[in-house]
């Protein structure tokens, strides 16, 4: 099963594939300059980018990335580099409120209802609501992630599998309107975040492949949107 690489570092970081794409970007530019010299360059710049209408599900940093041989431009809609990280927003369903932008920079997270599947031929559709993570919720999914390593063997697909379902089980907490499993809660009553991902982790496992691809790619997608605008705020909200 082919499934997204972990997309982000925290609600307010770069993530680190992001950065690998737009440095690779810029190494192909500059080798393409210094081969053509800077008037092939300016012609470049002149072409139009390519566009389309989907939302780059399941594109990875390889496909994202311009390379030495091509000369064509990454997609504005693409969910990397997107210039227009509302435009993708509300494409997925999302909008982004004042209160959101608020809560995003004075709490660290905003979760938001998203379709996953529509309603097909009288069949029920699945939405799923979807949140952002802080930093200290990474923190706790590396070390839940950590820990299960020490115990199995597997490989670096498999490997990756596993850390972006530990991110999953931070990052869903609902589906179909109806919390994937109750908060685990300790004997002074705070929740333990940990016990309860652990709990809705064996609950998404158990879902398709397709279905669990699907909400990678959308929780994904919806934070490096969601980053985009934070970092140029003036810029894109």
């Amino acid at each position: 099963m082919k499934v997204a690489k972990p997309d982000s570092q925290g609600s307010f970081g770069i993530p680190q594939h992001v950065q690998e794409a737009r440095q690779a970007h810029m190494d192909a530019r500059a080798a393409r300059e210094a081969s053509s010299g800077p008037q092939a360059h300016a012609e470049e710049d002149a072409e139009e980018p390519a566009s389309d209408d989907d939302m780059g599900f399941g594109v990875g940093p390889s496909e994202t990335s311009a390379s030495p041989e091509s000369d064509t431009e990454p997609s504005e809609n693409d969910p990397v580099l997107s210039k227009k990280p509302l435009e993708l927003l509300k494409k997925m369903g999302v909008e982004l409120t004042d209160e959101d932008f608020q809560k995003i920079l004075f709490k660290g997270y905003v979760d938001k209802d998203v379709q996953v599947f529509p309603a097909i031929r009288g069949a029920r559709g699945m939405t799923a609501n979807l949140k952002t993570l802080t930093g200290e919720e990474y923190d706790k999914a590396d070390e839940l992630y950590g820990e299960e390593l020490a115990d199995i063997r597997g490989t670096n697909q498999g490997f990756e599998l596993r850390q972006q379902m530990w991110i999953l089980a931070f990052g869903v907490r609902k589906l179909g309107g109806k919390d994937i499993v109750r908060p685990v809660v300790n004997k002074n009553k705070s929740i333990d975040e940990k016990a309860t991902a652990k709990e809705r982790r064996m609950v998404l496992q158990k879902l398709s492949p397709a279905v669990l691809t699907k909400l990678m790619q959308l929780h994904s997608s919806m934070t490096v949107a969601i980053n985009q605008v934070v970092g140029d705020p003036e810029a894109n909200f």
